[in-house]
């Protein structure tokens, strides 16, 4: 199953190419954005393996280049570095500079022609897919975008509205993520959740004791508190 983004501010022209896409494959999910803060959004939260993205986003913005900004940024993100990207505009004049700088795997010129657009995607629907397993996950923060190796999360606290993420090498303070919306975003069975507010990284679970309630941690990261009503679900998890 491949995940493609399509960053389009005209609503009639993404359902265009999503609708095309879907008559291509029914092993995709479609996702579309009218701007790049919900692009943004989508790219973190899931893992893209194509782009198509108009590169005039406010066409009545003298020299908008918003999706080209959003391209730049998201080639800076650990795993999106050579990700297929197939740009949509109206002009001639960013053509070489999406192919030289931007890694462009296809360009498609207003107006195109759905048959053009059809073959192009099919072409890039076949560039080998990365791996099903996450590596890294986004997050955005004072619009800097931040990858962190799955791997490498220890655990993640939050309170009132702050999570606080503990990684081996740092720690990430983020805002309004719900441990609930973060396990969505890992996607890993390593991860489980100890108390209503913490979610752990079983790989650094180094004993669990059930009477007190509390889960130590392998050297250097302390110990973490078991939720009672989270205990039986928790030591399940565990075990399997």
């Amino acid at each position: 199953m491949k995940n493609i983004l399509i960053v389009e501010d005209r609503e009639r022209e993404a359902a265009a190419l999503q609708k095309l896409i879907y008559s291509l494959t029914a092993e995709v999910k479609v996702w579309t954005a009218r701007n790049t803060v919900n692009a943004y959004g989508i790219a973190m939260e899931h893992r893209i393996q194509l782009f198509l993205i108009d590169l005039v986003l406010q066409p009545d913005k003298i020299n908008d280049m918003k999706g080209a900004v959003f391209a730049e940024n998201i080639r800076k993100v650990q795993g999106y570095e050579f990700v297929p990207m197939i740009f949509v505009a109206g002009l001639e004049d960013p053509k070489m500079y999406v192919y030289r700088d931007l890694h462009c795997y296809g360009y498609l010129q207003k107006p195109y022609q759905m048959k053009e657009a059809k073959k192009l995607i099919e072409q890039a629907l076949r560039f080998p897919v990365t791996p099903s397993k996450k590596e890294y996950v986004f997050f955005k923060k004072d619009g800097v975008i931040y990858s962190v190796g799955i791997t490498d999360i220890v655990y993640a606290m939050s309170k009132k509205g702050v999570m606080t993420i503990v990684t081996t090498q740092e720690e990430l303070t983020l805002y309004y993520i719900s441990c609930k919306k973060l396990l969505s975003m890992l996607q890993s069975s390593d991860f489980l959740q100890c108390s209503r507010n913490t979610v752990v990284n079983k790989r650094f679970i180094r004993y669990i004791d059930k009477t007190n309630s509390y889960i130590g941690l392998t050297e250097g990261f302390g110990s973490l508190h078991m939720g009672v009503s989270m205990k039986k679900k928790f030591m399940i998890q565990f075990m399997n």
